[in-house]
């Protein structure tokens, strides 16, 4: 395998960052993007990666997905671990924990620098505000239930802390997500706690 990268983010916020030829698909080039990936996508993956490219000295796998089962990324960690000659994959997932950590271990982050740009407008802004406004904010998309900003916020500070290496943010994010979908939590508490800490 030339190369296995790693991009956070969606198919669409990382598509600008990878070479010309392998943004559109085409004979060498296949894009997969699925809600979650099973053994079923990732077998298809490797069946698909072992046959041999028809215009290129390579093919192209840009495989997006925001979860995936036990079973889907043991299959992928059999590709990433027995590569076929002649390719090149790209994983996109809006955060790395959704990797196991073996699997993780052998892809390659796309460069720092496009990653960061990768950050959502919504988290861009946010960080930006000063404190008092990141707390309104906070209390105004809670009571509009905007849960799609508040999942952009978190996955933009999620990128912030890695792109930063600053592991107490990342820390706090990781907290902050474990409890944010349990049944009566309070979103608005745990996203506050998290603006105070950036």
């Amino acid at each position: 395998m030339r190369q296995a990268f790693l991009c956070i983010g969606t198919l669409t916020d990382v598509l600008p960052f990878f070479p010309e030829d392998d943004r559109v698909p085409g004979t060498d080039v296949q894009h997969m993007s699925v809600d979650r990936l099973g053994i079923d996508e990732a077998r298809t993956l490797r069946r698909e990666s072992s046959l041999r490219p028809f215009n290129r000295s390579y093919r192209t796998f840009v495989i997006a997905f925001t979860s995936a089962t036990g079973e889907a990324q043991n299959a992928l960690l059999k590709t990433l671990e027995e590569p076929a000659e002649g390719t090149q994959l790209y994983v996109v997932v809006p955060r790395e924990d959704v990797l196991l950590a073996t699997v993780r271990s052998r892809l390659v982050l796309l460069d720092g620098a496009a990653v960061d740009t990768l950050v959502p407008r919504e988290a861009a802004t946010f960080l930006a505000r000063t404190p008092a406004e990141r707390l309104a904010d906070i209390a105004e998309k809670i009571k509009e239930k905007d849960f799609a900003w508040m999942e952009s916020v978190l996955t933009g500070l999620e990128i912030h802390a890695h792109t930063e290496r600053n592991h107490e943010l990342m820390r706090e994010v990781l907290f902050v997500r474990e409890y944010f979908a349990a049944p009566g939590s309070s979103k608005k508490m745990l996203l506050e706690q998290l603006s105070l800490s950036i």
